[in-house]
């Protein structure tokens, strides 16, 4: 949109500096275009259709709430396609962590999880692992490794897996964090962590709004000065 100064004649009409006639729009001194059309909001009833569909969502939120469980989502299952914590391993209800076993010259098994009552902290206790040496059925007496909990899940301490990649770290973690979870327990993970953070992510978001506000509130009281400062 051009802008051109105006001026006011003596009688009382304005005109613009080639002396056409023109009509001011509100308070600003804007020559308005011949396809130029005054901006409005547009389509208001589906405010209220939107409402209520909002309002709709409510049933289904609280059915879910009330009857599902969305621990589900964060449980982990052993190899045997057990879900911790819920299912019955050996006559017990499975321990609610999963853990995955470390073998000597194996490596770390992650194919074949398995749950636990409380995640090892040391290296002298041991957990009955699948067996990897003949790939049967049987179980053996692994040795356990420290570790932490996280989200139900035994996870190695993030110093004890790239100590010489320190600056790699956080990759790295979430590389290993993939791996042991599930690429769904990961997301689930993100969402636990996101709901630790959730003040302070409400609290962020509300001052960038704030922020933005001003920042146009600013534009508008000195576009004119701006606009003459940067000519």
């Amino acid at each position: 949109m051009a802008v051109s100064p105006v001026a006011e004649s003596s009688n009382g009409t304005y005109s613009d500096a080639d002396g056409k006639d023109v009509e001011l729009i509100g308070s600003g001194q804007y020559t308005p275009r011949p396809d130029e059309v005054e901006h409005r909001c547009t389509d208001p009833l589906w405010i209220f259709v939107f409402l209520v569909a909002l309002a709709g969502l409510y049933f289904p939120i609280s059915y879910g709430l009330q009857y599902g469980d969305l621990s589900k989502f964060f449980r982990g299952f052993d190899y045997k396609g057990r879900m911790c914590g819920r299912d019955v391993c050996d006559g017990y209800i499975c321990g609610r962590y999963r853990y995955v076993c470390q073998r000597s010259g194996f490596g770390r098994d992650r194919e074949h999880p398995i749950c636990v009552y409380e995640c090892p902290t040391t290296n002298l206790t041991a957990h009955l692992c699948y067996d990897l040496t003949t790939n049967a059925s049987e179980e053996v007496l692994v040795p356990d490794e420290p570790t932490v909990e996280f989200n139900m899940h035994c996870l190695r301490p993030s110093s004890q897996r790239h100590p010489q990649m320190l600056t790699q770290d956080s990759f790295f973690r979430m590389l290993d964090k993939i791996g042991e979870v599930g690429g769904p327990g990961f997301i689930m993970d993100c969402v636990a962590t996101v709901a630790r953070g959730i003040v302070a992510l409400v609290v962020g978001s509300l001052a960038a709004v704030a922020t933005g506000f001003l920042y146009l509130i600013f534009l508008d009281a000195c576009a004119g000065f701006l606009i003459h400062v940067s000519v």
